[in-house]
């Protein structure tokens, strides 16, 4: 896989792929082609029907895919950018979700107002 620039926030997309008009409204808020936005959802769709395939309980799945992001993540640009992507990711989860904006589990201060600096080695998880 060649190196990729952090630039764009990764977003979740739940479409139905035999509706042309909201794929269609999805490739344009996203700046693609419906062919690249058909892609992304066949190739999400796999991956879950893989785990299944694999019996893999939500708990494995998401560790496997945390693992993925990671390797991902670390392939994209300078650490500033790897910490954006990452902070998009979670904002993009986070409001997928539909959990609330403010205040989240006892947090004080807005999601927007979360620092982005990298953490220290003391705080490094991996």
């Amino acid at each position: 896989m060649s190196k990729t620039k952090a630039t764009t926030p990764p977003l979740t997309i739940d479409l139905n792929l035999e509706d042309e008009d909201s794929i269609k409204r999805a490739a344009e808020a996203l700046d693609t082609t419906p062919e690249s936005v058909r892609t992304t959802i066949l190739f999400a769709q796999q991956v879950m029907q893989t785990a299944e395939a694999q019996e893999l309980t939500r708990g494995q799945m998401v560790t496997a895919l945390m693992s993925v992001l990671t390797i991902m993540i670390k392939d994209c640009g300078t650490p500033d950018e790897q910490g954006e992507f990452c902070f998009r990711l979670f904002e993009g989860l986070w409001a997928s979700c539909d959990l609330p904006s403010k205040a989240p589990f006892g947090i004080d201060e807005s999601l927007p107002s979360l620092s982005l600096l990298p953490p220290t080695d003391d705080e490094q998880v991996h």
